[in-house]
């Protein structure tokens, strides 16, 4: 979750499950528990399981997709005013045709929205050529990705099989949701985990009528 690990101190780093005679907050329990989806009706709600809802995949789906057909050029500012497009300059094939070897452009924009719209966030890695020019966006998955504040540095970890990752802010594409600090964006889940779960269940409850309720086949 962007923004979970904002504020971690050495003190809270050296408390484990494993040493008693450290207490634990309730906070800490939580992060090694995992966070807490479940809901008052009953129904968990993760960022993946809330695309089994009908309402919150069908937004998702519109959103990201509207997003991703929307044209993307670069532009430089002109002297005298206004500006000029600038379809030649590296970027623009990035940003308009294909982000990386294996992802279109409109795809990019698609799986950056599905972050933003579920996390609050999205991330992609900026991959330079040796001139420090951008040759590459890859989409860095929000729920491995997440913002850390270290001695009034920022820097940008994500979470890989082999260990974290770090990089800098230079490095990374950002760009927050709904945010109230302008720098970590609201969980849009999180916040509306209760009135997702009751849809979720009022769904369930609607296919569990129809399954009891429908005739039986004829022999």
């Amino acid at each position: 979750n962007p923004g979970q690990h904002m504020g971690t101190n050495e003190a809270e780093d050296e408390r484990s499950i494993h040493t008693p005679d450290i207490p634990l907050s309730a906070a800490a329990i939580v992060d090694y528990l995992g966070p807490d989806h479940s809901t008052d009706a009953g129904v968990n709600v993760s960022e993946q399981s809330a695309l089994s809802s009908a309402a919150v995949w069908a937004a998702v789906q519109l959103l990201s997709g509207a997003v991703g057909m929307l044209p993307v050029h670069v532009f430089r500012k002109l002297q005298g005013g206004g500006r000029e497009q600038l379809d030649s300059h590296p970027v623009a094939a990035l940003l308009d045709l294909e982000a990386n070897a294996e992802t279109t452009s409109q795809l990019f924009f698609e799986s950056m929205m599905v972050n933003l719209l579920l996390y609050g966030a999205a991330f992609a890695l900026i991959d330079r050529n040796a001139a420090e020019r951008p040759k590459a966006l890859t989409v860095l998955p929000t729920a491995q990705t997440y913002i850390e504040r270290v001695n009034g540095q920022t820097r940008v970890i994500n979470e890989t099989a082999s260990g974290p990752v770090t990089f800098r802010p230079i490095e990374v594409m950002h760009i927050p949701g709904l945010s109230e600090n302008g720098l970590i964006g609201i969980n849009p889940v999180a916040r509306g985990r209760g009135a997702i779960g009751v849809g979720m269940a009022a769904e369930q409850q609607a296919g569990s009528c129809l399954l009891y309720t429908s005739p039986s086949p004829r022999d």
